[in-house]
């Protein structure tokens, strides 16, 4: 019977353990996203080297996105906006206004 108590009681208490881990790594997440808002950056594909693009460097609704090698131009800058409800959405220098 003790070895079942104690079998349990070391479930439980890795249970836990796990679910912090979890929660300060969310934590963690958050501060990261709020450590990009606000600013511009490249959004750079680690396996081909190429960088998220607006296709052909134009505004107008629809535009295909690419991957293009850099360039430094305003198709390859983007910004994270707030929803406001807890989700963001990725905007390009070219169609999105994100001064602060």
């Amino acid at each position: 019977m003790k070895k079942s108590i104690t079998k349990i009681t070391v479930l439980l208490l890795m249970i836990i353990l796990l679910s912090l881990m979890f929660i300060g790594k969310e934590s963690s997440a958050v501060s990261r996203v709020l450590q990009l808002e606000e600013k511009w950056f490249y959004i750079k594909n680690a396996h081909t080297g190429r960088y998220l693009d607006v296709s052909g460097g134009t505004a107008v609704p629809g535009t295909n996105i690419q991957q293009y090698e850099f360039n430094g131009s305003a198709a390859q800058m983007w910004c994270l906006l707030h929803q406001g409800n807890g989700e963001y959405v990725i905007g390009s220098m070219l169609r999105f206004n994100c001064s602060w």
